[in-house]
């Protein structure tokens, strides 16, 4: 669908203060279609910032009680894209980890009826390549088996299985498995950030073992394959991979950062602690969404990382 095309459709975006949902919102606003964001209470807007004259902010609570029809009285999108999460420190200890699933699962029931109920065209959920889990493989395909290993995979698997009854029944939920997401208003405890960080303070930083190995796809070539989700002919339930069918280590990684700095980032020699979230491979097959939806990744690994390093700087110490 083309920019011309897309006038006068009605977009509602859930968690589009967070690194993927605002680059998902500032993509829309400058398609000029009107805007709906939902966001929790004392979510910063800082991500959005720019483009808050063009958006609408509903202050809602997902996972509270009340329907979303009746916190948006008057709200009927066309496409609804499902980004919102609970917080991921909630994942650390397992007494969090059972809240956090009770949140996702309900926010996702939420979002499904408001969907049903506001006869969307179309409900795009942020899944993740965490619910493949450590099958072994080198590489993911989209019906490959699920087998969630990580408290994040299990959360996101949850949401995926209920979104399927849904499509069963007829609800219009299509999904994007997202790999690393990387880009502006990422988080300062991801590897980007935390070695731009480390250089800015003189600092060393720890990095995983070599082996260690993710896939990294930059949040606008996630914003646009999202938005031709919205509108491609797709059948309730259908999935996609969306990475770029590389994969990095963390020393690639800060490799990269270093060629555009003025000084190497400096790497301690102890390793960094691994989580239950890091494996060997951990790589995209994207032959779908390229033969499906016409979707590749355009910006490059060495563009992204170019970008991310000018922009951290353009932040001049206001990014917390």
């Amino acid at each position: 669908m083309s920019s011309e095309e897309l006038q006068g459709k009605v977009f509602c975006v859930t968690g589009g203060s967070g690194m993927v949902g605002s680059a998902m919102v500032r993509r829309l606003a400058a398609e000029g279609v009107k805007v709906h964001v939902l966001l929790r209470e004392g979510s910063s807007t800082g991500a959005i910032a720019e483009v808050l004259d063009r958006v609408m902010v509903h202050r809602v609570v997902l996972d509270g009680e009340r329907t979303l029809a009746e916190q948006l009285p008057g709200v009927v999108p066309d496409y609804i894209l499902h980004f919102a999460q609970p917080a991921p420190q909630l994942l650390k200890e397992e007494e969090g980890f059972f809240g956090a699933m009770r949140s996702a699962v309900t926010m996702m029931g939420r979002v499904l009826d408001f969907a049903e109920e506001v006869g969307a065209n179309r409900l795009v959920h942020a899944c993740s390549s965490t619910i493949y889990g450590d099958s072994g493989a080198a590489e993911f395909k989209e019906d490959d088996s699920l087998l969630a290993d990580s408290r994040r995979g299990k959360i996101k698997l949850a949401e995926y299985e209920l979104c399927q009854q849904y499509a069963q029944q007829g609800c219009p939920v299509v999904f994007g498995r997202i790999f690393r997401a990387y880009g502006p208003w990422d988080s300062p405890k991801k590897l980007i950030m935390r070695a731009l960080r480390a250089h800015a303070a003189g600092e060393e930083i720890q990095l995983v073992p070599d082996l260690i190995k993710r896939d990294y796809v930059h949040v606008e070539d996630i914003a646009e394959v999202f938005l031709r989700m919205c509108t491609a002919p797709l059948s309730p339930g259908m999935a996609f991979n969306v990475g770029a069918g590389k994969e990095y280590s963390a020393r690639e990684i800060v490799e990269l950062i270093s060629v555009n700095l003025d000084t190497p980032v400096r790497i301690k020699k102890e390793p960094y602690p691994l989580s239950d979230m890091d494996k060997e491979h951990w790589r995209a097959s994207i032959v779908k969404a390229k033969e499906v939806l016409g979707w590749s990744p355009q910006v490059t690994m060495e563009a992204g990382i170019k970008g991310m390093v000018n922009w951290y700087y353009d932040q001049e110490g206001k990014y917390g």
